[in-house]
C-alpha cells in the first residue's frame, strides 16, 4: 500500500523528487507546499501547490508524510528550518533511496535523505542523522550524486569539527 507524501518546495529539486518518489518508491506524491508569499502557481506536475502555513488543515500529520525538497543553499539554514518545523508539527519525514543504489546492511540513514541511483553507501556510514548536543542542532548534510564522468561521488558539508 502506498503512503501519501507532500513535498515541501516547488522548485527544480522538488520536481525531481516528485518523479523519483512517484516512480521508484512506495509513496504517492499528492501535493507541493510553499510559503504563502512564494505561492506563484496553483498546480505543479498536476498536483496542487498549497500554502505552507495551512498545510496541517488540508494534509494532517497523522495521514501524510512530508519531504523537504529544498536545495542546500544558505548553508542549509532554509532546509533545516523547514525540517525542524515539520518535526515540531508531528510530520514523519520521508527518505528516498533509489532501488538502483547499494546501501550496506549496517549503514544508517536518517529521515529526509535523498540517495540517487548508482550510489554505494559503504559500511558504517551515517547519513542525515540529527543529533542534539549542548542545546544546538547538528545535521550531517550529505548529498550523493553522479559526477559528469558517471562515477559516484560524495560531497560532505560538516557544520562542526569532529562531527561523525
Amino acid at each position: 500500500m502506498s503512503r501519501q507524501l507532500v513535498l515541501i518546495g516547488a522548485g527544480e529539486f522538488a520536481q525531481i523528487a516528485c518523479e523519483y518518489f512517484e516512480h521508484d518508491s512506495d509513496y504517492d506524491v499528492v501535493a507541493f507546499s510553499v510559503e504563502q508569499e512564494y505561492l506563484a502557481r496553483q498546480t505543479l506536475a498536476d498536483r496542487p501547490v498549497v500554502p505552507y502555513e495551512t498545510l496541517e488543515a488540508r494534509y494532517p500529520p497523522a495521514d501524510f508524510d512530508v519531504f523537504v525538497a529544498i536545495p542546500s543553499s544558505q548553508l542549509n539554514r532554509l532546509r533545516t528550518r523547514f525540517y525542524l518545523d515539520m518535526k515540531r508539527r508531528g510530520y514523519r519525514l520521508a527518505t528516498y533511496v533509489s532501488t538502483r543504489a547499494f546501501v550496506w546492511r549496517n549503514a544508517e540513514l536518517g529521515d529526509n535523505c535523498f540517495i540517487f541511483e548508482g550510489n554505494v553507501i559503504q559500511p558504517f556510514v551515517r547519513i542525515g542523522l540529527l543529533r542534539h548536543r549542548r542545546q544546538q542542532f547538528y545535521r550531517c548534510e550529505c548529498h550523493l550524486q553522479r559526477s559528469r564522468e558517471g562515477r559516484a561521488r560524495q560531497c560532505h558539508r560538516r557544520r562542526r569539527a569532529g562531527h561523525a
